[in-house]
């Protein structure tokens, strides 16, 4: 005797996590990180918030799997601060290429497409390293002025960059250069983005 049986998850398998990671994604990008409560996450994916500490640990380790983040970027901002103003540009390479270097390639490319290939995890991307984890690095140092946001802005872009043409579309000898090496050319031009000189604000570098 024979059952017929759809293919997909079994019979009183939980998408709890799944349901969480979509709710997430939804709620951070229409909201921002810091206003998306593990509330109304939770409600939105119809499960208890204790399921966010159960498989996530806390909200930023919610986030981090929701747009496949493979470290904690907040992490970043500590070791740049720490040290010489001077050295600000050196340290954010340093830091970013070590952690991107470890996570590997198809991290890379996993947090990527899940930007690019979801509005809303994209836009919670975008609100976490601007509005939190930038913010917070540059508010020490000149607050959070237009200014400031134009250079956090520029500072993304490089970031991105390098994001991409070394792990994602591999541009030699770039890809394969060891990180002080990528740090020696890209340090000073974060620095300038961070503190040196950049003319006037555009008009909309307000955000």
């Amino acid at each position: 005797m024979t059952t017929d049986r759809s293919p997909g998850r079994r019979p009183g398998e939980s998408t709890a996590r799944e349901d969480l990671l979509a709710a997430a994604r939804a709620e951070f990008g229409a909201a921002g990180f810091d206003k998306a409560t593990l509330r109304s996450i939770a409600a939105r994916a119809g499960v208890d918030p204790a399921m966010i500490k159960h498989y996530f640990g806390s909200k930023q380790g919610l986030f981090a799997a929701a747009v496949e983040l493979p470290f904690d970027p907040g992490a970043i901002v500590a070791d740049v601060l720490r040290g010489d103003r001077d050295q600000l540009g050196n340290r954010l390479a340093a830091t970013f290429l070590t952690m991107w270097d470890s996570a590997g390639g198809a991290a890379a490319t996993s947090t990527v497409r899940t930007a690019v290939g979801s509005p809303e995890a994209g836009a919670a991307l975008h609100d976490f390293l601007i509005n939190r984890v930038m913010r917070h690095g540059l508010t020490q140092l000149m607050g959070w002025t237009p200014e400031a946001r134009w250079r956090a802005s520029l500072v993304a872009s490089q970031l991105v960059g390098l994001l991409v043409t070394r792990y994602i579309v591999p541009f030699a000898p770039l890809a394969d250069a060891e990180v002080d090496e990528v740090v020696r050319g890209v340090g000073p031009t974060l620095q300038r983005y961070l503190t040196g000189d950049l003319g006037a604000v555009p008009r909309t570098g307000g955000g």
